[in-house]
């Protein structure tokens, strides 16, 4: 099996382009002490994250809200078991049956 130099290249360029913003932070940022008030603020970001992502798939399209009935009640779902069992792995497990099922009833 041959491999392709170029293609060899390709891939650990995206390699190291993927690598490099999530290691360089870590290693600049270890050095520093960073304020708490600094450390609490960057805590809210995987949340503002989050939110950014669900909020883009649940807001309505062209079509309106009709066409988002079954990822409205999915995210109903997901939410109510977040609240009730605190567990990501129940509220993932819930997310996937209940887009599951209300795909499959729409």
């Amino acid at each position: 099996m041959d491999i392709d130099p170029y293609i060899l290249q390709v891939i650990v360029g995206c390699g190291a382009l993927t690598l490099l913003p999530r290691v360089l932070p870590l290693v600049l940022l270890n050095r520093f002490n960073l304020p708490k008030w600094y450390q609490d603020w960057l805590s809210f970001i995987p949340v503002t994250v989050m939110a950014a992502l669900v909020a883009q798939q649940l807001l309505p399209s062209e079509a309106g809200w009709t066409s988002r009935w079954p990822e409205l009640a999915a995210s109903a779902a997901c939410l109510a078991c977040a609240i009730a069992s605190r567990s990501l792995f129940l509220t993932v497990a819930c997310g996937i049956a209940a887009i599951t099922a209300f795909n499959y009833l729409s």
